[in-house]
Order: structure tokens, then sequence, then C-alpha cells
């Protein structure tokens, strides 16, 4: 009976980490933004209201409105609805981008109901935060009525403005939050202090945000005059309010030209997009922040809570992200850390935590090596073969051929590449697969369904919607690299540094397998480089720019410098090593340094 008790009380480590260490952490970050906010509604207030021809009366205004009952009131409110706002959107947050491959695509992906209701929250919250800015503001922004006589009540546009440009940075906001990956967990390559990274990103974070929000400005003014009768005339006529014949209506160029207006709505969209994507960020140094998993289970309140665990969490990947995060941060830095992964298990004398950690680390190398190849053949076979009545020379005599050589060759006969792209033959029989089992013929629905596509996508309207974009597929691979990069180094970290640290050789019986991993993968991401068109981007420096792109280049780096890190450490001793040909043939450029 004990015993069931026992088990039953042992809790997952996602459940475990949700609950100790997520709630924690986002909590703070909401904390800390629920603290800051105060002090930027202050500087938003004394923004929205100045006067540089009476500033000694400006400060004296703003300072009464702030401690005044009404002011306390509504910053409240907005406190509460900030703060809402940033707990709700918290669940929306990925440490894996979502990369379409379409514009069609990352449409789509707005369509789904969750992010739907999440766009009914962003809109809500920025109506309601451009109603207490409103009333901030005061004067002819307060209300959305006047009535000069006291007879006949008139619409107020501007306050109808301001609410509408509200709505429309929400929408605007929500759109960016997924269509520019601003949900993107994207871990720091250096890991610092909290106040250090906030510190070293406020200045560029107010920038990028007065950038933005001009641009924002710019296509809302350019609806609203195009469309700003629509929504006027239905709150008109739905309040039963009259236009003032004396008001310019802002949907004319005239009206649109009020640098009063202009400058109160460039300062509340400065003021809503700085605040938002301060929350977002705080939100993003915490979650991000580097975790300590316990390397064994010494303990009971430790079981299913250890770094293996974590390694091999798949229900929550920010875990797994973490662990693996922990892991080379391990085998970098921590001697004492790495000193359990290279002890025996008592009783026994088994490496069970090298051979587990070992062994994780190894099925997430292999499994991205293979969809690596994967991809490669499938590129390979969507390159036509024309035909050609001579057949080159190094076809017929059984040679290698690189890639370059595949593109330029052209043969009517059937071309059988092995896995490693390098070996060639000539059959003139029709394509079959190695086991000489013919493939299935394509449905006809997947045949006019391709041929529905490939003519849409050529429709110049359409097609810039449905039409491939440049480097998609190549991101999409490799969105999800980051931890292979981090197994990649600890692996090599920890073999060079059991060289002297590994008392019993438990590391040196891995050796062979692991290096055979990194060399596959080496040279599955080199051929993928070489098949894939590179596509130039700009230098952008905005600190909203997401660098997803740069994965693949980090892990071609880490590979390259992994591998020359552990020939270094054991030198000539590599070649002693059992290895398959195969192997040792691709090691040799490495132990040669031509690579």
């Amino acid at each position: 009976m004990d015993f069931k008790k026992q088990e039953t009380a042992v809790e997952p480590i996602d459940r475990w980490f949700m609950r100790e260490v997520y709630v924690w952490r986002k909590g703070g970050s909401i904390f800390w933004y629920i603290t800051c906010l105060p002090i930027l509604t202050m500087v938003y207030l004394l923004a929205a209201n100045i006067n540089i021809f009476h500033p000694i009366q400006t400060l004296i205004d703003v300072f009464m409105t702030i401690f005044s009952l009404s002011m306390v009131i509504r910053l409240v409110f907005i406190l509460i609805i900030n703060g809402a706002l940033i707990w709700y959107s918290s669940a929306f947050f990925t440490v894996t981008p979502e990369i379409g491959e379409t514009r069609f695509s990352n449409l789509l992906r707005l369509m789904k109901v969750s992010r739907l209701c999440h766009l009914g929250v962003y809109c809500m919250s920025s109506v309601i935060l451009a109603w207490c800015c409103s009333c901030f503001i005061g004067g002819k922004y307060s209300s959305l009525t006047q009535s000069p006589d006291g007879l006949v009540v008139n619409l107020n546009e501007p306050h109808l403005f301001l609410i509408l440009y509200g709505l429309f940075l929400g929408i605007s906001f929500f759109s960016q939050f997924y269509l520019d990956l601003n949900n993107y967990l994207e871990f720091p390559l250096i890991q610092r202090d909290k106040f250090f990274q906030v510190r070293s990103i406020t200045g560029c974070l107010l920038i990028c945000c007065i950038k933005n929000t001009l641009k924002q400005v710019k296509y809302f003014y350019l609806l609203y005059y195009l469309f700003g009768s629509v929504p006027r005339s239905w709150v008109m006529y739905n309040l039963n309010l009259q236009f003032s014949v004396d008001d310019v209506p802002l949907d004319s160029i005239y009206g649109l030209f009020n640098c009063g207006l202009l400058w109160e709505v460039v300062i509340f969209g400065v003021y809503i997009n700085y605040t938002w994507s301060l929350a977002n960020i705080l939100f993003k140094i915490y979650q991000t922040e580097h975790y300590s998993f316990p390397v064994e289970d010494v303990f009971d309140s430790q079981y299913q809570r250890c770094l293996y665990d974590a390694l091999n969490c798949n229900i929550q990947p920010l875990i797994k992200y973490l662990g693996y995060l922990d892991l080379y941060s391990l085998a970098k830095f921590s001697a004492e850390r790495r000193k359990r992964i290279f002890c025996l298990s008592q009783p026994g004398g088994h490496p069970h935590t090298w051979n587990r950690i070992s062994s994780v680390c190894l099925a997430e190398i292999n499994d991205l090596c293979g969809q690596i190849e994967a991809a490669n053949w499938k590129t390979y076979a969507s390159v036509p073969i024309k035909q050609a009545n001579v057949i080159d020379r190094s076809y017929t005599q059984g040679e290698g051929m690189n890639d370059s050589q595949y593109y330029h060759s052209t043969t009517l006969h059937s071309v059988n590449y092995n896995n490693n792209f390098n070996n060639i033959t000539l059959n003139n029989t029709n394509p079959v697969s190695e086991n000489n089992v013919e493939p299935a013929p394509k449905k006809t629905f997947t045949i006019w369904r391709e041929k529905f596509s490939a003519l849409v996508s050529k429709k110049p309207g359409i097609g810039y919607f449905m039409g491939e974009l440049p480097d998609s597929k190549s991101r999409v691979l490799f969105a999800s690299s980051q931890i292979q990069i981090w197994a990649v180094e600890a692996l090599s970290d920890l073999v060079t540094a059991s060289f002297e640290e590994d008392k019993f050789g438990i590391v040196q019986r891995s050796l062979p397998t692991i290096l055979s991993s990194l060399l596959n993968l080496q040279e599955n991401v080199e051929k993928h480089f070489k098949l894939v068109t590179p596509v130039t981007r700009r230098n952008n420096k905005d600190i909203f720019t997401v660098n997803d792109a740069t994965l693949r280049y980090q892990l071609q780096s880490v590979l390259k410098s992994s591998i020359y890190r552990i020939i270094n450490k054991f030198g000539k001793h590599i070649r002693d090593l059992p290895m398959d040909p195969d192997c040792s043939k691709k090691l040799r450029p490495f132990l040669e340094y031509k690579e």
C-alpha cells in the first residue's frame, strides 16, 4: 500500500516544471512589466500634453493629473488589462519558429480558432487602452460626443479616430506577433543577467518602436482616408449623433493635416508598441534563462526530474530546450557536474548516466541527419534529366560524380545513387527502387491537384500568394536545429574532457559512434548547402528581427569545429579507432586539415 502511494505521488517533469519553474518565471516577467508600466505611462502623459510654449504650466498640469483620483483608477485599470493580456499571450510563445512556405500559408496560420481569440483579446485591449489614454489627454479627445449649445449632440471625430487607431494597433501587433515571429523564444548566444539584457535593449527598442509606429500611422491614415466615412456614419446612425458643420471631416486631405492629432496618434502608438514589446522581451528573457537540472536522481524528490528526463521531454518543448542548454553549459564550463556523467553506477558499475545522455543526443543528431538526407534526395529527384546522345565518360567507367556533374550530365538511362551519393551505376531498365519494386503510381486526384496548383501559381495575382517563398523549405528543415547545435557541442566537449577526466574510459567506447554521427550530419549539411540556392538578405539591425535563418549556418560551423576539437585532443589516436571504411574516408580530410 505504501509503495502504491509513493508511485502515484511521482509527478512527471513537464507538470512539475510548469508548476514550479514556468509559472514563477512568467509571474516574474509580468511583475517587472507591471512595475515599469506606471513610469512609462507618466512619460507618455507628459509627452501627450506637452506644450513647448508653456513648459512649466505643462509640468504643473501633468503633476496634478498624476495624483488625481481618476488617474489612479485608470492607471490601475491599465495595469490589469496589460497584465491579463501578457498572461494570456504567454501560451502562444514557442521555441520552434513556425515558418510558412507560401504567403497564403502564412495567412492561414492566423485563421486558427485559438489565434482568432487571441486577435479579439488584442483588439479589445487596444481599444480600452486607447479610451483610457484619450481620457488622459483630455480636451477634445476625452469624449465621443460634444454639445456646444447643449441642445444638439455632435460626434467628436478626433476621439473616434484615436479609438479606431487603437483597434488598428491591436490588429497590427497581432499580425507581427505571428508573421514576424515575435512569439519565437530565441535563446541568446551568451547568457547574461536579466538586468543587463534589459538595459542593453531599451534604447534600441525605443528607436524600433518609433519606426514601426510611423509605418503603422502611414497605413492607417491611408485606410481612414479611403474608408473613414464608413465607421463614422455607422456610429452616427446607431447613436443618433450629428456632425457639426464647423468641424472638418478627418477623411479629407485637409482634415488629416491636423498636426495636433498626428502627434497624439504617434505618441500613443509608440506607447503601446513599446510597452507591449517590452512585455514580450521580458517574458523571453525570463523563459530562456539557464536552468540547472540534476544530473542524477539521487533523491526521491528528483525522480523523473533529472537532466535525462529534460532531454527526453517531448510534451513541453521548452523543457527539452532548457535541458540541452544545461547540457551544453555543463559540458563546457562545469567540471564538477561532468564527473557525475563519467562515473559508474553502484552497484553494478555501469555507465548508465553517460549511456542515456549520449543515446538521446545521438538520436536527435541522427534524426536531423535523416531529414536533411531525405530533403537532399527530394531536391535531386526534382532536377529534370534531359536527353542526350552521348554518355559521359565518367558514367561508363563507373567513376564518382560530384554535385556539379550531376546537373550537367544528361542521359536516357536511370541513375541509381547509394546513400553517400558517390557511386553511380547505369541501368537500361526502368527506374526501380533498391528492392526492385516499382514505385506505386500516383493517384489521379494527386496528379490533378499538382497540375491545378502549378497552374494557379503561374497567375500573377494568385501566384504572389501561392508561390513558394525563397529559402522557405530550408528554413523549415532547420527550424528546430538549435537542439542539434547544443547536442553536437555538448558531445564534443564531453569527449574532449573525457581525455583527462574519464577514469574508466566509458566515453572512448562511444567515440566511433559519435564521430560517425557527426560526420554523416556534416556531410549531409554540406550537400544541402550545395543544392540550395543561397538567398541574400538585407542586413536588418531591427531588434524584432528573428535570426532563425542563421541556425543552419551555426550548425555548419559547429559541426566542423566540434570534429576538429575532437581530432586536436586525441591526435593520432583517432586512427586506431574501429570505424567503418566510409567514416574513415570522411574523416581523412579533417585529419589532414583540408576540410
